[in-house]
């Protein structure tokens, strides 16, 4: 299955990346949150999608952080009284600089990178699953919350603007809207 077979690509991009010997901390982030698409006809059809992400600081200098992570959407719709199922697997590659906000448990943050999708489109009226793979880029605002020493919550708005992989096809690209946790690894510096 093509699907499966993106995953297995993707999980190896980030497992090649984690490789890397982090400067300072290593931190593993969990968000779940929706994917609302910004094309009018995605928008019209899909609605929203809800979502889960997994990502890891693999590197942090400072402020600078490269992000990379990984997730999973999934949407549900009847059409023509048949099951429509559209199934994304969005891998981020991100540079995530943190604004200066000294001695405050509130950080706001600003980033931006690349952005792979992997997406099957299953139509149960056509009996047919329609795979597609495609990459562009992503915008980042957000805020880190520091609960505790080891505990940061974190609120996360994405632009990920896609480009369509053929003309014909559906513009997936969308604004993502996540509310995570994040936990560092190692020992070090925080957040």
């Amino acid at each position: 299955m093509k699907l499966s077979k993106i995953l297995t690509y993707k999980l190896f991009v980030i497992f090649l990346i984690t490789g890397i010997k982090p400067l300072f901390s290593q931190d593993l982030n969990i968000r779940a949150g929706v994917y609302d698409f910004t094309d009018i006809v995605a928008a019209e059809f899909y609605i929203v999608a809800p979502s889960v992400f997994l990502g890891y600081d693999c590197l942090s200098m400072s402020r600078l952080k490269l992000n990379v992570s990984a997730g999973f959407s999934y949407n549900s719709i009847k059409y023509n009284s048949n099951r429509h199922n559209l199934y994304m697997i969005p891998l981020f590659i991100s540079m995530i600089y943190e604004l200066p906000n000294p001695e405050s448990k509130i950080k706001p943050y600003v980033g931006g990178g690349l952005s792979f999708l992997g997406k099957a489109d299953k139509n149960k009226s056509l009996e047919k699953t329609h795979y597609s793979v495609t990459y562009g880029y992503h915008a980042i605002g957000g805020l880190y919350f520091r609960i505790k020493e080891k505990v940061t919550l974190s609120f996360d708005l994405r632009y990920n603007l896609l480009l369509n992989p053929a003309m014909e096809e559906i513009n997936i690209s969308g604004i993502i809207s996540t509310v995570g946790i994040i936990i560092p690894l190692g020992s070090g510096k925080n957040q």
